[in-house]
């Protein structure tokens, strides 16, 4: 959810800068290689989250 927000914010333009502190495994910096990927699973998610 915070990526979500995250890209939210880059689209509004306010910020020019963001940082991230992430945990030091390479799951994370595994994911933000697939962001079609991740869009596709928050859709899915919340589309079985509103039923």
């Amino acid at each position: 959810m915070v990526l979500t927000m995250i890209m939210e914010l880059h689209e509004d333009g306010k910020y020019g800068v963001f940082v991230f502190d992430s945990a030091p495994a390479g799951h994370f910096l595994k994911l933000l290689e697939f962001p079609e990927i991740i869009a596709q699973w928050l859709k899915a998610f919340f589309a079985l989250f509103l039923k």
